[in-house]
């Protein structure tokens, strides 16, 4: 059997064509757009009056964590460097904490997940 690469490459960079245009196509809508106040989410009992605002789907949730006043973000990353400089010595499964990737920007916007 006899392997033609050059037509191999072709139909590849043909489908790969094909898909970068089906995705530069694509729109993604969202299904609902909820804030929370951190007063609205500040323990679980509260947490827990809330969640009925997020409706049920059986898509994934995607949601960010975003804080609006800039000297909050301010403040609040500068305890999460010096938190994270101490959590960085502890033993993994001992004292230390798992934290999420911090990419040290500077942004309104702190965490996005799913």
């Amino acid at each position: 059997m006899k392997i033609d690469a050059i037509d191999i490459v072709k139909k590849s960079e043909q489908f790969a064509l094909d898909l970068a245009n089906q995705m530069s196509r694509i729109t993604i809508r969202p299904l609902q757009k909820i804030s929370f106040n951190s007063k609205e989410f500040r323990d679980r009992t509260t947490l827990k009056k809330q969640l009925h605002k997020i409706e049920t789907s059986t898509n994934p949730i995607i949601y960010v964590i975003e804080i609006k006043s800039k000297d909050k973000v301010k403040l609040l990353v500068s305890r999460f460097e010096h938190y994270h400089t101490l959590n960085k010595t502890r033993t993994k499964n001992i004292d230390k904490v798992n934290l999420s990737r911090y990419n040290r920007t500077q942004s309104s916007v702190l965490y996005v997940g799913s």
